[in-house]
């Protein structure tokens, strides 16, 4: 049953444009379109906010997976200022010895928090609004979502909701199955004539839907 029109709020459109967008996984999408709002909005205005290398001084700057993201959506001055006091933090800590180890560790990454709070603001939504029939329709068009997403979703969703999500996912992991053999046979000599269709890149769709978009987990 659809849920007032009139009740919908921004994420929802953002979730159902995102299943519209012909994306291997919407969430996947969303949240590194999440993350790199986050690092515009840094560089355009945050680099030299104390609150922010403050932040990043606790958390040692970003974790690995979101530092390799900074470099492709960062700008080179504000990567250099950011990355200056992370070398001078360890530096200090190189001269400070035991006392240095005792401030080791800390706080997240600031780019985890933002991508946390964006799986939980668009994955509860999705959850909330699963019978509506939009939703519903999108995600029938889709690719579904990610494994990793699904799971993520199917611990947190109803009985009923978990049981639909398990169907969309059987039924993902059977066309995907069956592009893979597609694929596969297409490789024998003997058929080779018959060239490739949507089942060329099959091999590289089973690896991100087995484990998500790149970035994200």
């Amino acid at each position: 049953m659809s849920t007032s029109r009139a009740s919908r709020h921004l994420v929802f459109h953002e979730l159902l444009d995102a299943l519209r967008g012909g994306h291997l996984c919407a969430l996947c999408h969303l949240e590194n379109r999440s993350v790199e709002r986050y690092f515009s909005s840094v560089f355009h205005e945050s680099v030299n906010d104390p609150g922010l290398r403050e932040e990043l001084l606790k958390s040692r700057g970003y974790c690995p997976r979101h530092a390799r993201m900074m470099l492709r959506n960062g700008e080179a001055l504000g990567i250099a200022i950011l990355y200056e006091d992370q070398v001078r933090l360890l530096l200090s800590d190189h001269e400070g010895g035991a006392a240095a180890e005792r401030r080791a560790g800390g706080a997240i990454c600031p780019a985890c928090c933002k991508q946390t709070d964006a799986r939980s603001r668009y994955c509860s939504t999705l959850l909330e609004w699963l019978n509506d029939a939009d939703v519903q329709e999108a995600l029938e068009r889709s690719g579904g979502f990610c494994v990793p997403h699904t799971r993520y979703l199917q611990e947190r969703a109803p009985a009923r909701e978990r049981d639909r999500l398990t169907d969309l996912l059987r039924r993902r992991l059977e066309s995907l199955k069956a592009e893979l053999g597609e694929f596969r046979r297409k490789h024998d000599y003997r058929f080779r004539h018959e060239g490739f269709g949507s089942e060329a890149d099959s091999w590289r769709r089973a690896v991100r839907f087995l484990t998500g978009e790149d970035d994200v987990f």
